[in-house]
């Protein structure tokens, strides 16, 4: 860390002890004291995820013994100057006084390192890094620009292939203008072309499946030889621009494959990689073996799943980013390198597992090349991957919000939609996943990726999805409901909050069973391994497509079209639970049916999702004056209408009249809104 002032040799000492501490990041106990100085410790940061433009970011930390004065120091310029604010006593605890100090807002995009100190007549204390795992000597975050966006994820090596077998797989040059423009039509303003990276193919080095993953990426610097040359890829990145569309790729920082060729001057090498020495103990410094895939002595989950990849390390020295052999420095280089072929975004694999100021460096580096860099998260909360011992302490959703990420995967809603179909859960859980689950997230609340389907996940129209329910056929065509039973649980959340994520397939109703399935087994999920082509993917494109995966298509068209709408693209515009309110009416209204209202300005909707696939509903629910005073209701005679602007088409493609209500202001304030909703269905009821 480059400090205004120069540190003193106590200051380098404590530095030295902090490495050897196992400190949480938000909120953590310590003892670290001089013999002549006060002891500084039961450090927490307010708000400690996501932190926008408009937040005064509170700092509070104890000091014995009591009476000693406190500071921050924080810095918006990685040290080139500093400023100091003066802590104030706000408490006791013990013997000790809390002291608090507030950063001032600053403007998006900005990086804040800061460091906290007390002192008495006998010295002074720091307390610098929470994260012992790194050596950079900072707390950090990153101001977040508060956007989202509709990102559809495109797996080239499946989205083009014309049929199954390496010589019709998937190129950038298939991706044709076409294609892209009917993309952006439906609605997306994001393509993540997933898969574009150099794969491992050696089944030496635990190559997976006959095409290798596309997560275990040997080089870097280079594209996937299945699909094109780096020219082809830069022709697909311009063809994407000129629909006005933005591109994102893959960062996976947890891991690169096992067998890593890139010649760049700047790629890994063996000191950026964790080693295994024969007692077990790790290192950086090439003694032993690897660690590879989820090696116990890493994660404590197992050794069974990522065979084909060794993990990067972020401990001392490759923590520094002033360090050109760093893994900063070299990922810093790596993301530089795509920014400037116009990549537009990041999806971050395994976001969690990485620690949270690497995270913050790194975004911090990559908007001050381009401010409207988007860094989107794959992340799971609570996951037994995250913490691995002193050497990988990783990431939970609320230091990736404060590290800068602007959306991180909602994966318990993603559980709680489709476990209505499969383990029984009840449409009121969605309720408590918001209240429970995501009050902990604060901001971050409100820019979690909603989604019902990525390539990690098995396919809306798959039996999988809804436990083994109906049949699917792999024929180009699809015969069956499956694919109808995708729209309510897909519709519901991506009208909740604000970026959304659909997988290439889940619009047509492919069903991933079959020869097209995953190496796994027939678990629903289209290989990512194997050179295969998505059937309903493959009519789609070539025009053949049937009239109900047509029709299926344009409802999903509809739909994220809607989310464009403000009442749902603002993820922190008005949301009303209607459930929650309602949750008196009986077992049957809180098991299969969910409402909310969501309102910016003018633009006023009603959702209702009944996730009954067999049973109409019709109810009256209440709704609060809150809610009431946001649609604009009058507590009067005056008529309101409520229209349906989702489901214009029956299942088959068929024109149908919009489903409406018209009621009076006074009724809506006495008795509430009366409606009826058809099995298998949203409403999305536009005031």
């Amino acid at each position: 860390m480059k400090l205004a002032m120069k540190p003193t040799f106590a200051l380098r000492t404590l530095f030295a002890l902090l490495l050897l501490l196992n400190l949480g990041f938000v909120l953590f106990q310590s003892s670290v004291a001089q013999a002549a100085g006060p002891w500084l410790g039961n450090y927490s940061r307010n708000p400690g995820g996501y932190i926008a433009a408009s937040d005064n970011v509170a700092i509070k930390f104890e000091v014995y013994p009591q009476g000693s004065s406190g500071a921050v120091r924080y810095t918006t310029n990685n040290w080139s100057t500093s400023s100091d604010v003066t802590a104030v006593k706000v408490g006791t605890d013990g013997n000790n006084d809390v002291l608090q100090a507030s950063i001032p807002a600053q403007a998006a995009n900005t990086w804040v390192q800061y460091a906290l100190y007390a002192s008495n007549s006998g010295g002074t204390t720091w307390f610098t890094d929470s994260d012992s795992n790194d050596a950079n000597n900072n707390e950090m975050y990153v101001v977040d620009s508060q956007h989202n966006q509709r990102v559809y994820q495109l797996f080239v090596r499946t989205y083009g292939a014309s049929a199954f077998g390496s010589s019709t797989t998937g190129t950038f040059n298939a991706i044709s203008s076409t294609d892209i423009t009917n993309i952006k039509n439906m609605g997306f303003d994001t393509i993540w072309l997933t898969g574009i990276f150099q794969q491992e193919t050696s089944s030496t080095y635990g190559a997976k499946g006959t095409a290798g993953s596309p997560y275990a990426i040997r080089d870097h610097y280079s594209v996937s030889s299945d699909l094109g040359t780096l020219t082809d890829f830069n022709n697909l990145v311009s063809r994407i621009h000129g629909a006005q569309m933005k591109v994102m790729v893959d960062f996976i920082g947890n891991h690169t494959a096992r067998e890593y060729t890139s010649t760049n001057p700047n790629a890994f090498s063996t000191s950026n990689y964790i080693w295994v020495d024969g007692s077990g103990n790790l290192n950086n410094a090439g003694n032993g073996t690897k660690a590879y895939g989820n090696d116990s002595h890493v994660f404590p989950c197992g050794t069974n799943d990522w065979t084909d990849t060794a993990i990067l390390d972020y401990h001392g020295s490759n923590a520094d980013p002033t360090n050109t052999s760093s893994t900063y420095y070299k990922w810093n280089q790596v993301v530089s390198y795509w920014q400037g072929l116009g990549v537009d975004a990041f999806r971050a694999d395994f976001a969690h597992g990485i620690p949270g100021d690497f995270w913050a460096y790194i975004i911090a580096q990559s908007k001050q090349r381009n401010p409207n860099f988007f860094w989107m998260a794959e992340a799971y909360d609570n996951d037994c991957y995250v913490n691995g011992g002193n050497w990988r302490t990783g990431s939970h959703i609320n230091t990736l919000f404060s590290s800068g990420f602007d959306g991180v995967y909602d994966k318990g809603n993603y559980d709680q939609a489709r476990n209505i179909y499969t383990s029984g859960w009840w449409a009121n859980g969605l309720t408590s996943h918001r209240n429970n689950n995501l009050s902990s997230y604060g901001r971050g609340a409100d820019y979690m990726v909603e989604f019902t389907s990525n390539h990690d996940e098995v396919q809306p129209a798959s039996n999988e999805f809804f436990g083994g329910a109906n049949n699917c056929y792999n024929n180009g065509t699809v015969d069956c409901n499956n694919m109808l039973y995708g729209k309510v649980p897909t519709s519901m959340i991506y009208l909740e909050d604000g970026t959304i994520l659909m997988y290439n397939g889940h619009e047509v109703g492919e069903p991933a069973n079959g020869i097209d399935d995953s190496i796994g087994g027939n678990d629903g999920k289209t290989s990512i391994f194997n050179y295969v082509n998505m059937p309903q993917m493959s009519a789609y494109r070539s025009g053949t497509l049937d009239a109900r995966s047509s029709a299926l298509q344009r409802y999903y068209s509809r739909l994220v079209n809607l989310s464009q709408q403000p009442a749902f693209k603002s993820a922190e515009d008005f949301y009303g639970d209607i459930s929650a309110n309602n949750s008196g009416l009986g077992n049957d209204f809180n098991q299969w049916l969910y409402a909310y209202t969501r309102v910016s300005g003018t633009s006023r909707y009603v959702v209702i999702a009944n996730f009954d696939r067999s049973n109409a509903k019709t109810y009256t629910v209440h709704l609060t004056s809150d809610m009431l005073n946001q649609l604009g209701i009058a507590n009067n005679s005056t008529s309101y209408t409520f229209t349906d602007r989702l489901n214009t088409e029956d299942d088959n493609g068929n024109a149908v009249t919009p489903y409406s209500v018209t009621v009076s202001g006074s009724t809506l304030w006495s008795n509430g809104l009366t409606f009826t909703i058809p099995a298998n269905t949203t409403l999305v009821l536009q005031r």
